[in-house]
């Protein structure tokens, strides 16, 4: 599925990426920490295009995205339980760390097509659940002993978007449907 977001919605995610830079750098985070490759991009390359790529899948899923700050690993980047990974081509695999929270978290797999110059474009994978991401055939650290070792799981391994769509709008429904009740049941009370 691609998605490309209007320019008001990626100077959003810009300003969403710079406010997370800024955080990092005053925590003393390192970005370099997994093995990203200082010529590869930047902090602020790295936290502006994963703001760019949830708001993508956000507008995708048809949910609001908060473009939440020092919030890494507290709340899911979307929602309840949606985490997005972004990767620049399409041959990347969709990672998934092992410190990351796995239980009741959904994967997203995002390619970011957003070059200098051209339209913010993304295309969306697929997903996968956290627990089936964290499998031992996926653990690899693709050849370069330098990196801490992940899950990385195949594109051909990720369900169509169109089913988390699904699933999200049912969640929808279903926390919809009990503040309703829980309105009615108050409602009764008085």
């Amino acid at each position: 599925m691609k998605i490309q977001l209007t320019w008001y919605e990626a100077e959003m995610a810009a300003r969403v990426g710079m406010a997370r830079s800024f955080s990092s750098m005053r925590a003393g985070h390192n970005a370099f920490k997994h093995g990203l490759g200082r010529d590869e991009g930047g902090l602020f390359d790295m936290n502006i295009k994963g703001a760019a790529a949830e708001c993508a899948v956000a507008k995708a899923l048809g949910l609001f995205w908060d473009g939440s700050v020092d919030t890494f690993h507290e709340k899911a980047d979307i929602g309840e339980n949606v985490e997005v990974r972004s990767v620049k081509d399409a041959q990347r695999h969709l990672l998934v760390r092992p410190e990351d929270p796995i239980k009741d978290r959904n994967y997203v797999l995002v390619v970011d097509l957003w070059r200098k110059g051209g339209e913010p474009n993304y295309i969306i994978q697929g997903w996968l659940p956290g627990e089936e991401c964290a499998q031992e055939e996926f653990k690899t650290d693709f050849g370069r002993p330098e990196r801490p070792p992940c899950f990385g799981v195949p594109v051909s391994k990720l369900r169509p978007i169109n089913e988390l769509k699904k699933l999200c709008c049912l969640q929808w429904h279903q926390q919809a449907q009990e503040t309703l009740d829980l309105i009615h049941t108050r409602q009764g009370k008085q």
